[in-house]
């Protein structure tokens, strides 16, 4: 069944909204991601490359949520709903640690970095345990 990669895809989709807006995190993260730009300016850069953006966050989500769902998940023999909670969390962890030398490297803000790898953590651990919820 597929509803765990499809669910797992949703909520990921929901929490991206919620985490980026600008009532929440999204303030920092776009001054951290667009340094020196107003808002404005920043709106009309997403305005004019949206559709592309759109699709590559689109094929990326469905292919990690397929990963995860047919091959991690299986491979690491995630069967509870705590152990999908401690992959997720190890797989946040692994993507932290490959990030760190190109956040040094490219001079990339902390803070910037530390939003989009929080949203990572919740994808992760969504995917996981929705692979295990719903099979």
């Amino acid at each position: 069944m597929v509803w765990g990669a499809v669910v797992g895809m949703g909520v990921a989709q929901v929490m991206g909204m919620i985490i980026y807006s600008r009532v929440v995190l999204g303030k920092p993260w776009m001054k951290a991601s667009f340094p020196g730009k107003t808002y404005e300016q920043i709106a009309l850069l997403q305005k004019e490359s949206l559709h592309s953006e759109l699709i590559v966050c689109l094929i990326s989500q469905v292919a990690l949520m397929f990963s995860i769902h047919y091959v991690i998940g299986p491979y690491l023999g995630v069967k509870t709903l705590a152990l999908g909670f401690k992959v997720g969390l190890g797989m946040t962890l692994l993507s932290i640690l490959v990030d760190i030398p190109h956040c040094a490297f490219s001079r990339r803000s902390i803070v910037g970095f530390l939003i989009d790898h929080f949203y990572n953590s919740i994808v992760f651990i969504v995917a996981c345990m929705s692979f295990v919820y719903f099979g």
